[in-house]
């Protein structure tokens, strides 16, 4: 759903309220924070304007990446963060994540995880680059977590601490 979207239709489902009826009322407070959300957006997105786009890549099941999340937000820092299980980024968006952590695709692979056997890899296996990438673009719980990325530089958050070092 488009921002605005969320705007024109909040006006129709906020004259259809009905104050006896509890669902129209859930349905309005879920409106109202979509508005919330949306007017918070286009502020932080004035911040991005401004200031180096800060991006955290983040498994909230992982305890490091929790970490690496508490320190971010103890420091002030401004940042999206992207649940990269969910929103799975494309072999071209993990390409420029390797360049600006200096890697290869291989040193970001967690070769550990259960789906990495499953596929019966190995990283001396001789693929090229991009197949590397579309591994990894294909089966997101393989890549190494958390990456947090400032500007043109990036640092996985093994341990948690490793953003401090890109944030100073």
């Amino acid at each position: 759903m488009n921002l605005e979207s969320k705007e024109t239709n909040a006006p129709k489902l906020k004259s259809r309220i009905n104050d006896s009826s509890r669902k129209s009322q859930i349905k309005y407070r879920k409106v109202a924070v979509a508005l919330d959300e949306a007017q918070n957006y286009k502020r932080c997105s004035n911040i991005y304007m401004t200031e180096p786009f800060h991006q955290l890549y983040h498994n909230p099941r992982c305890s490091k990446s929790r970490a690496t999340n508490r320190i971010l937000e103890d420091q002030g820092v401004a940042y999206e963060v992207i649940e990269y299980l969910k929103d799975t980024p494309s072999p071209a968006e993990l390409d420029e994540l390797c360049k600006k952590l200096g890697v290869e695709p291989q040193q970001i692979i967690r070769n550990k995880e259960k789906r990495f056997k499953e596929l019966g890899l190995s990283v001396k296996d001789p693929l090229s680059r991009n197949q590397w990438l579309k591994i990894l673009s294909d089966n997101p719980i393989l890549i190494e977590r958390p990456i947090f990325v400032m500007g043109d530089k990036a640092v996985i958050g093994r341990p948690p601490e490793n953003v401090l070092d890109l944030l100073n």
